[in-house]
């Protein structure tokens, strides 16, 4: 069937189109000149506000390489027992204690509860064995009987200066109560939880002083879980985690810290962006990737760096620059990692050249 229509029926028509598409606005071709000009001046005045960036002189060269870190989303990915979340762990606690910086640190920890982290930060302040701070009751009754059975055994000093040190570990965390603290998976059960608790923290903390920012930190991202929102597959999951944790630090203007696990893999070869677990999403949207090796980890007495002596040789973390947006370093960095003790400590300038060296000098 063909529909004929008047000439009269036809203008009616493209008169109520034309009213659709019709651009209401008074603005000129020379308005958007002067636009751009004005979005020039406010990219200035930010640029300004925001200032040097955090700075951390406890890692002085990584402060140095990333040219102070700002709001932004940093993924930090390694293979199980590598010390990502040590490395994360070390590199917030120092940000956030760092008076100039106003920051707030939130250790969000998925993966183990408030029980466990607090020893391990413990260990790290005052590098005393994790036991120590997890289990000092054992410590006191052995300190005891060591009293009254053996007084002069070399090992009632050695206890003693423990559970001094570990004292000291719990004050020190106190005292930073009002720029560091955890939430464990009893208090958020699921991603919108935190996006909302990110918020109420953010706001408080910015009602105190308009200098103050929050800080987060995950551990680990792939344990993040929605409440409502299903998804066909992982891969699908894991993109909107990403795509949302940018968008949270883009709102708050905040710096994210993320933990990511990789791809099993059969070899001890270093890491690269593709291991990225489940999706590439993260390394597209991450300010910067950060991907860990240990190479005492990989292969025991094999590795090729590492610092000590036999039997007791501690590993060195390989930090590949895997992507950086916020600075124009590309490359690796080396670190002291002391298991034991949860510590992670800068290598030397002259350790790091060394090193770096040692595994790409061809």
């Amino acid at each position: 069937m063909v529909l004929i229509l008047a000439e009269e029926d036809l203008n009616k028509i493209d008169s109520v189109l034309q009213d659709i598409f019709k651009e209401e606005t008074d603005v000129k071709p020379q308005d958007y000149f002067t636009l751009a000009s004005e979005t020039y001046d406010t990219f200035n005045e930010e640029a300004y506000n925001r200032g040097k960036g955090y700075g951390c002189p406890e890692f002085p060269i990584f402060d140095k390489k990333i040219e102070g870190l700002l709001p932004g989303l940093y993924f930090f990915a390694a293979r199980s027992n590598t010390g990502k979340t040590a490395f994360m762990t070390n590199l917030m606690w120092n940000y956030c204690k760092n008076p100039e910086n106003h920051l707030f640190g939130v250790y969000y920890s998925l993966d183990d509860s408030c029980n466990d982290v607090i020893p391990r930060l413990m260990s790290m302040l005052q590098q005393i064995p994790i036991s120590v701070c997890s289990k000092p009751k054992r410590y006191l009754e052995e300190l005891n009987r060591l009293r009254q059975q053996e007084p002069e055994s070399p090992e009632i000093e050695e206890y003693e200066t423990y559970l001094e040190k570990r004292d000291i570990a719990l004050r020190q965390l106190k005292e930073m109560h009002e720029h560091f603290y955890i939430v464990d998976q009893d208090t958020i059960q699921n991603f919108e939880q935190l996006i909302q608790h990110a918020k109420q923290v953010q706001a408080y903390v910015k009602s105190k002083d308009p200098q103050n920012d929050i800080m987060i930190c995950i551990d680990a991202v792939s344990d993040l879980q929605y409440g409502k929102k299903k998804f066909s597959s992982s891969d699908e999951k894991y993109r909107q985690i990403s795509m949302d944790l940018r968008s949270l630090s883009n709102e708050l203007n905040i710096v994210i810290f993320g933990s990511c696990h990789l791809k099993k893999r059969n070899d001890t070869k270093r890491p690269i962006l593709d291991d990225l677990k489940d999706t590439g999403r993260f390394q597209y949207d991450a300010s910067a990737v950060f991907m860990l090796y240990n190479d005492v980890s990989e292969n025991k007495q094999n590795a090729s760096i590492f610092y000590g002596e036999s039997p007791d040789v501690q590993p060195i973390i390989e930090v590949d620059w895997a992507k950086n947006k916020k600075s124009s370093f590309k490359g690796r960095s080396y670190y002291y990692f002391v298991p034991d003790f949860s510590l992670i400590q800068e290598c030397s300038p002259e350790d790091m050249k060394r090193y770096d060296a040692l595994l790409y000098s061809n």
